[in-house]
This record gives C-alpha cells, structure tokens and sequence, in this order.
C-alpha cells in the first residue's frame, strides 16, 4: 500500500507495525523537513500513534496555549496531533485549524480514529473486509490487497460519467468509501460509527444585508489572516496566478505581506 502511494510522500517514509494494527506514511515534507519530522508521532507514553496527511495551520498557537508540559522533538505540525488526543480525548480534532486527513490509533482503549478536515480537502477512503478496517489517502492502495476486491461500481460509474466524480461517500468500486468531511470514523472491535464533528453555521437568522456590511468590514482581514498562516513552511512556496479575481487577489495581498 505504501508503494502505491509512494508519489504523495517521495521525502520519506515511516511505519508501525503491531499485532492489532498496520499504519504506513509516505513523507512530503513541508514543516520541519529533517528527520525529526518523520511519522507516525507518538505520545510521550507511546500510547497513542497517529499518521497525518495535510497541514495544521495553527499548531503554533495550540503548542503555546495548550502543551507548554510536553517537550517537543521536533517543529512538526504533526506532532501536536497525539499529544492534543493525550489531552483532550477525540474532541481534540474541534482546535484544528488545517486541512487534514489522520489516523490516530489509541493503544489503551482499541480505538483507532479517521478523521477527515471540515471541508473535506484531503482524501480519505476505508473499507471493512473480514473483521479488518483498511484505509488509505489513495483508492489505488486497495488495488494492492488481496483482502479487499475492487469492483467497479457500474452505478457509481454512471454518476461518474454524468458529474466527472462520484458524489457523496460512495466511490467508484463497491464497498470502498470516503470519511464524510468534517468527520471521523470511530473503529473497535465492536464495530465503527461515524461522528460528524462540524456543520456550517445556521445562516438562517442573518439578514442578507447583515451578511454584506459583515463580509465588507473583515473580508481583507480574513483574507490577510489566512493568507499568514498558510505562509508557514520550510520550502518555498508558489502560488497559481490565473489571471481572474480571486487569484490575483491573493498575489496582491500575499506581495503587500512580503
């Protein structure tokens, strides 16, 4: 499975390995880029193991707010993932800022978690074959495992050709799905539950011109503020001008920053 996935992290790559679990990471590395910096991350009792794909645009501020007791190994925005679970249990998740996909494996309770970034950015997909939760940023890892059969789906084929993606949490082969964004998929040996953690804010009580004088007084702000967080990294950093509006305004207000 790591093989397949081997272009998404062609930096390094980590795993652990136990009798109740497997987690595999291919490294793109973006924060941190030496060897301090490589997955899976561990809680300082080793309890807790966590794999993570994306980026966590405020783990600055929750390291000073929340960890100043841990000692960090590293300038990762991984590391802070198990030792917020250490913390704050799975609610942890509610104080990302990021887009993110994550595996975090709990060895006291026999809980591995999937959770997936509010909006859905980064990728995640699982299936259930024989008692054995599988999972991976990538459909094409399952093409790897004799466990689990990849059979198009000739329904969501259909839904394929009419959109160009298949929608929902359904994917193009049976029985391989996505974690819902802005939520995490709960596996025991019991069995596994989905938990939405975020919804959109009810808009309904705002009136329209509300929402424009709002929107007109703290669009640059918002704007300018996620524009500096998204401005940390250890490697340079591009942007795709496109010529249209809201490309251009980004380069316009990423130059005005420096």
């Amino acid at each position: 499975m790591m093989n397949a996935v081997a272009h998404r992290g062609p930096d390094d790559r980590g795993e652990y390995l136990s009798s109740e679990i497997s987690l595999g990471h291919t490294r793109l590395a973006i924060l941190d880029t030496s060897k301090r910096g490589k997955q899976p991350m561990f809680s300082p009792d080793q309890n807790v193991v966590c794999v993570f794909n994306g980026e966590i645009y405020n783990f600055k501020e929750l390291r000073s707010m929340y960890l100043n007791e841990y000692i960090f190994h590293s300038n990762s925005d991984a590391e802070v993932i198990p030792y917020l679970y250490e913390k704050f249990g799975i609610d942890f998740v509610q104080k990302l800022r990021g887009v993110f996909a994550i595996a975090i494996y709990d060895k006291r309770s026999k809980l591995l978690y999937l959770i997936r970034d509010r909006f859905g950015v980064k990728p995640l997909y699982y299936t259930f074959q024989k008692n054995t939760c599988f999972f991976s940023s990538e459909l094409k890892a399952f093409t790897k495992l004799s466990q689990v059969p990849t059979e198009i789906d000739f329904d969501r084929y259909i839904e394929y050709l009419g959109f160009q993606f298949v929608p929902g949490d359904n994917t193009i082969f049976k029985n391989i799905y996505r974690v819902s964004p802005g939520s995490y998929l709960e596996v025991s040996h019991e069995g596994h539950r989905a938990v939405q953690y975020y919804t959109l804010p009810d808009s309904s009580s705002v009136t329209c011109e509300k929402q424009t004088a709002f929107l007109e007084e703290n669009i640059k702000e918002n704007l300018l503020e996620s524009l500096r967080y998204r401005l940390i990294s250890d490697v340079p950093i591009g942007v795709l001008l496109s010529g249209g509006l809201d490309s251009s305004s980004l380069v316009s207000l990423l130059s005005s920053i420096g």
